[in-house]
């Protein structure tokens, strides 16, 4: 009985919610002079995290093939996929 009450309630909030949010129209503007700034920040971080991802893989492939002998494909491997996923960023950059 508790069960299906708190499910009806649930339901009914969840739909409130639904209607509510459709009538909401809420467009973030940045601050002026602001927006520059923060799209140059973004930009930044973006490429350091591409940077940091593909040095993290390269040292995941190192590590590995340091700590395990003959696993040479392995490592190989593991180079060819950090290009593989870098690709489309590195052609984005360069305008291809």
């Amino acid at each position: 009985m508790i069960g299906s009450v708190l499910r009806i309630l649930l339901l009914l909030l969840f739909l409130s919610s639904i209607a509510s949010a459709q009538t909401i129209d809420i467009r973030p503007q940045a601050p002026p002079g602001l927006g520059e700034k923060i799209s140059m920040l973004l930009g930044w971080v973006y490429w350091i995290a591409i940077v940091a991802a593909i040095f993290g893989v390269i040292w995941s492939a190192v590590s590995i093939y340091t700590g395990r002998e003959g696993k040479a494909m392995l490592i190989i491997s593991l180079v060819v996929l950090a290009f593989l996923v870098a690709l489309p960023e590195i052609l984005k950059a360069l305008g291809v």
